[in-house]
């Protein structure tokens, strides 16, 4: 870990900027730690409920895609999500989908 010593306290100034810059420092590294623990919490607990559902679907995959694009929306904080596989034609089509208005779907 790198700590900035500010100029003040380098040119014979007062010790007490160069802790606040340490301390800043540390908070700055602190609050990263914290918001890098809470997105790898929120995967954790996203994946966690996705596996849930897979082992009490019964092999029922709608419910199973319907709980993963829910989780991935809620995972990247998105407003609407959806998966989507080619027919037989070559065009997509909607299998799952979370957050979309109904007049969004027709």
């Amino acid at each position: 870990m790198r700590y900035e010593i500010s100029h003040t306290y380098a040119l014979g100034g007062t010790e007490p900027a160069a802790r606040l810059s340490v301390g800043l420092c540390r908070a700055r590294s602190i609050s990263r730690l914290l918001n890098e623990l809470r997105e790898s919490l929120q995967q954790q607990t996203a994946t966690a409920d996705v596996l849930k559902v897979i082992s009490r679907s019964a092999f029922d995959l709608q419910v199973v895609l319907d709980t993963l694009v829910k989780s991935a929306v809620q995972l990247c904080e998105a407003d609407i999500g959806s998966i989507a596989r080619p027919n037989e034609a070559g065009f997509f089509q909607m299998q799952a989908h979370f957050g979309f208005s109904p007049g969004l779907l027709r």
